[in-house]
């Protein structure tokens, strides 16, 4: 279940690193050509991997504020790959900007998105938390 996979360490390096800025990293998903196999070849030589586990293998982009998360094969909606990055509103509020690219089955695919979905809501959550102490 993608909200096991790293959770803690996600929030974490989100909540520590800041927030990017609107023009994200993650529309390299959206680049001619791109696809998650091109996409874990390029990040995994210069990214730092913070988790292994549960059907995922994720990259954290520091400097960006962007958590890389690519299916395992034998995940169901393998292969894809999903970026998050932080986004901090003008009201003071925080979002996450995130982009999939998704091969998998129609149903697979938005399986993965509602999964980070309800993942990106535990970290906003938890974010906000942080901010009100």
């Amino acid at each position: 279940m993608v909200k096991e996979m790293a959770g803690g360490l996600v929030i974490a390096l989100l909540a520590y690193t800041g927030a990017a800025s609107a023009g994200s990293v993650c529309d390299r998903i959206q680049s001619a050509g791109a696809t998650p196999a091109s996409l874990l070849t390029e990040l995994s030589k210069s990214l730092t991997k913070i988790a292994d586990e549960n059907g995922y293998v994720a990259y954290v982009d520091t400097p960006k504020t962007a958590v890389w998360t690519f299916t395992k094969p034998g995940h169901e909606a393998h292969p894809s790959v999903v970026c998050r990055s932080v986004i901090a509103n003008s009201d003071g509020s925080n979002s996450i900007n995130m982009k999939v690219l998704c091969i998998g089955t129609d149903a697979a695919c938005d399986k993965l998105v509602a999964d980070f979905n309800r993942l990106n809501r535990r970290i906003i959550d938890d974010l906000t938390r942080q901010q009100s102490k």
